[in-house]
């Protein structure tokens, strides 16, 4: 498998192939199936711990996206630590953005 250049990006994936294959929840499968259903793939072929990952997971894999491929939507969290405020900042060093409608 190729490195990439950067070695975050090398950490981010294969934390991201760590959570397709080890992950706990199945919420999402019904998802899957259906989703690669309308794309004409049987439910039979169709594995998530062993063949439905994220971009990441497969470039963690040594394996590269087919231009022009779209994947399957689904909902993924991702356990967060909060940050500590910065006490050099605050909000009267910003801007308030414009909303667009």
């Amino acid at each position: 498998m190729k490195s990439p250049k950067h070695p975050k990006s090398d950490i981010m994936r294969a934390e991201a192939l760590d959570r397709a294959q080890h992950g706990q929840s199945m919420a999402n499968y019904a998802t899957i199936f259906e989703g690669f259903a309308l794309k004409g793939i049987p439910e039979t072929d169709v594995l998530p711990r062993v063949n439905v990952f994220t971009f990441n997971a497969w470039k963690a894999q040594g394996r590269s996206v087919r231009k022009g491929e779209h994947g399957v939507r689904v909902l993924t969290y991702v356990e967060m630590t909060k940050r500590d405020e910065d006490p050099e900042k605050d909000i009267s060093q910003t801007d308030p953005m414009e909303m667009r409608s």
